[in-house]
């Protein structure tokens, strides 16, 4: 597993669509793998200018890109978990995928003194060079240096998710319910 020729930087505005598609991966809605059919690339255009905006959950602000030669690969979203409530009305207020009262009916997947990590996504050519554990440990040592907890949701349906981030120094501390989903809360230890 190597991360030659990989690269690492802070998104930019020019990578929303990226972002986009790399999330609704991570959410399981789109197959990297496949080309998307009609309406998941409308899913994708209506994430796209959420992206774009600041002060929302999936803000290209967030994002950390993996680059393999100059193009990305990869994505690793995180935030601060103290505007998590009003970062979720603003960005699912946006996002048709839920009906208000689903969103009411979720647990918070953070808190403050947390850094969170939202999403992670590798594109499949690329998966299996320790780019995804890298990213990871990127967003831990921020953690650390902003002397907050590292943190996640993992499905338990996902166990080679779940061994990646145990592996990557993560511990299950608990469920969360979100998305329909009875999350593992991890925590880095």
């Amino acid at each position: 597993m190597s991360t030659v020729n990989i690269t690492f930087r802070p998104a930019n505005l020019e990578d929303a669509d990226f972002i986009a598609r790399f999330v609704m991966a991570a959410f399981h809605i789109i197959d990297l793998e496949q080309p998307l059919t009609a309406e998941q690339q409308q899913s994708v255009d209506v994430v796209v200018p959420v992206v774009q905006q600041t002060r929302v959950l999936y803000s290209y602000q967030h994002a950390e890109i993996a680059e393999h030669n100059g193009h990305p690969v990869a994505m690793l979203l995180s935030y601060e978990g103290e505007n998590f409530r009003e970062f979720r009305e603003r960005t699912f207020n946006q996002l048709p995928f839920f009906t208000p009262e689903e969103i009411a009916a979720m647990e918070d997947e953070t808190r403050a003194g947390e850094l969170y990590i939202d999403s992670l996504a590798v594109h499949p050519d690329y998966r299996g060079r320790g780019i995804a554990q890298s990213l990871l440990e990127r967003v831990v040592n921020r953690a650390k240096d902003q002397q907050m907890l590292a943190t996640l949701l993992v499905d338990p349906e996902n166990p080679r998710a779940k061994a990646l981030y145990e592996r990557s120094g993560f511990r299950a501390e608990g469920r969360v319910n979100a998305f329909g989903v009875n999350f593992y809360r991890m925590e880095h230890i």
